[in-house]
């Protein structure tokens, strides 16, 4: 790197300009581009922030952006936000895995009715602010099934 030049990574990761998913939980896409990122000698990364942290999508990418490369997760290792960062706010590990898994169902949304059941029935079983952060996973899945009528 040339004195006095420095690189700066910078995405649009869960905007409304990445693929329209705006908040969507970007959480192993930002380590992706973090582990890039330091391997080609940036010096630091940054997103477009669109939306307030009360959407759980943008608060949890907050977190890792924030963690990733920290002594809290170093080389934007993944397991280790999801293990330190995003478990403790979710209900504990293996419900952070499956946060991401109910994630990624924009992918398959023939599976989001199922999953809405098992997103919901989990809100009364956790304290208040975890509760909110499934009922608002929940709340952003169904807006993608969402057809104007009951079923």
């Amino acid at each position: 790197m040339v004195s006095g030049q420095h690189n700066i990574m910078r995405a649009h990761l869960a905007t409304y300009w990445y693929d329209h998913l705006r908040g969507e939980l970007a959480i192993d896409w930002i380590a992706d581009r973090g582990q890039r990122s330091m391997a080609h000698g940036f010096e630091g990364i940054s997103l477009f922030g669109e939306v307030s942290r009360f959407n759980t999508g943008a608060e949890l990418n907050y977190l890792a952006l924030m963690k990733y490369g920290s002594a809290a997760s170093p080389q934007a290792d993944f397991e280790v936000f999801l293990r330190g960062v995003a478990a403790p706010l979710l209900g504990g590990e293996q419900y952070a895995h499956d946060y991401l898994h109910y994630a990624r169902l924009l992918d398959d949304r023939r599976q989001i009715p199922s999953a809405l059941k098992e997103i919901y029935a989990r809100c009364g079983t956790l304290p208040p602010d975890m509760a909110r952060r499934w009922a608002w996973r929940g709340t952003y899945l169904a807006s993608f099934t969402y057809s104007g009528t009951s079923s």
